[in-house]
């Protein structure tokens, strides 16, 4: 704070910083990437087979999109001209690493504070809604809950707690983001064969960093090359970049296997789909954010968070209806008509309880 230049010694005044405009293209791609989590958990409900693993393998870029962004928003930019290496590397003071050691202590405290909150609260609710807090063995639920277990999606903060101790200020080259999904995408294809050498790796299943990694690596890389990043996409008209956006989760649909043995969300060529998306998304969406029709799509992104922890439990009543024994004697076009509007309902109920947390002191579910 500097002194007022009308009174001398008297301190001024502060200025009320401006809010930061929203990201209008990352509310949408969130938005969109909500709905298709919704449509992975519900549309089975009343979908046959394979109408259902071909729309829930198009949707599923949806959480390492999630993870792309949280690093993304979550990466500290490196000071211009640090020479930091991607090895984590703490001393960005003159003093030494003490005082940014501290710094990076209280950030990572921080986060894990606020991804605690939500996690246990909707845990909670889970354990009482689904009856867990009356199984005989405490401790083994505790311990299911712990790992993620618990309820569909409460995996995802297992990932972001992992994931926040990695998002210091630290330089990630293209070059190495590069290696990294190449090598990636050839070790998916090797890791049925690993799963069976070693048993701990299927015990541990999707939820280790290493295999969310790539995604970190690249929202960070994106945070602090954004120039670069948008002088590239200049090149492809917002038109195109939509369609190629669109476009790719298709290969997931055409190539998706049901039995692969080691979970949708390792299946070789997600990765690099996930990629397109992400990469893509702003200069296909930016254009759009001005349409009214969109709005509802981007409020939507706003409120993912609950959205994505409400939403199994809306799946879960559901299922103790007569709602699939009836679909299943719709023709195909009524049961799509039907699995559209239980995704629809289930947004915008999860989306105004999220309006109505983020206006409450439990502004802090919301995200």
């Amino acid at each position: 704070m500097t002194p007022s230049p009308s009174s001398i010694g008297a301190r001024a005044a502060p200025v009320p910083a401006a809010a930061a405009p929203r990201d209008a293209a990352i509310d949408l791609l969130r938005g969109w990437a909500i709905v298709g989590v919704v449509a992975i958990h519900a549309t089975g409900l009343v979908l046959p087979a394979a109408s259902y693993f071909g729309i829930g393998y198009y949707f599923r870029w949806a959480v390492p999109i999630f993870i792309c962004a949280y690093a993304f928003y979550g990466a500290r930019v490196p000071d211009p001209g640090s020479l930091e290496s991607p090895r984590l590397r703490l001393r960005d003071t003159p003093a030494g690493g003490g005082l940014a050691l501290r710094s990076y202590a209280a950030t990572v405290a921080q986060r894990f504070a606020r991804l605690a909150l939500p996690f246990v609260a909707y845990s909670a609710l889970y354990g009482v809604a689904l009856g867990d807090w009356r199984e005989p063995d405490v401790l083994a639920t505790l311990w299911r809950y712990a790992r993620g277990d618990g309820w569909a999606g409460q995996y995802f903060f297992i990932i972001l707690f992992q994931v926040v101790p990695l998002l210091a200020r630290w330089r990630v080259p293209g070059a190495v983001v590069a290696a990294v999904f190449g090598l990636y995408t050839a070790a998916l294809l090797a890791l049925p064969w690993a799963w069976q050498q070693w048993p701990w790796l299927p015990a541990a299943s999707d939820r280790l960093v290493i295999y969310w990694l790539p995604y970190v690596l690249l929202g960070v890389y994106l945070r602090q090359n954004t120039a670069r990043w948008r002088a590239a996409l200049a090149r492809l008209s917002p038109s195109a970049a939509l369609v190629l956006l669109l476009a790719a989760p298709l290969a997931l649909s055409a190539t998706y296997d049901p039995d692969w043995p080691t979970g949708p969300y390792l299946l070789p060529a997600i990765a690099l789909v996930s990629a397109a998306v992400y990469g893509l998304h702003e200069r296909a969406l930016q254009p759009l954010a001005r349409l009214a029709a969109l709005r509802p799509l981007a409020y939507l992104g706003r409120y993912s968070l609950v959205v994505f922890c409400l939403n199994p439990l809306f799946v879960a009543g559901l299922q103790h209806t007569a709602l699939a024994a009836w679909a299943r004697g719709l023709p195909l076009p009524a049961a799509l008509a039907v699995a559209g509007a239980i995704v629809a309902g289930i947004c915008a109920t999860a989306s105004l309880v999220g309006g109505a947390l983020r206006r409450s002191p439990l502004r802090g579910l919301a995200g």
